[in-house]
């Protein structure tokens, strides 16, 4: 069950805009749930490259759900930080 929550639709959501969970934002292909104590951000970005080093800085605490190649390019930052540290 889940609590009482704000629903937004993805493509509805303004560039730089953020709100705190418990929400829920709904999407053709999918729905992904903001629990309590979560924010949820719509980070601008002109290329991939560009935001996945800032986004990667949160470490454990950032969730990348899209578009692809922005959740590629954190993935690549991160496994060539850990290998930089191994």
């Amino acid at each position: 069950t889940l609590p009482d929550c704000s629903i937004y639709a993805r493509d509805d959501l303004a560039a730089g805009i953020s709100f705190p969970g418990p929400a829920v934002i709904e999407q053709d292909v999918a729905t992904i749930l903001v629990p309590p104590g979560f924010t949820a951000y719509r980070v601008p970005y002109a290329a991939a490259g560009d935001v996945a080093g800032d986004l990667a800085s949160y470490g454990p605490d950032v969730l990348v759900l899209g578009p692809p190649d922005v959740r590629d390019a954190v993935v690549a930052h991160l496994r060539a930080a850990a290998e930089a540290w191994s």
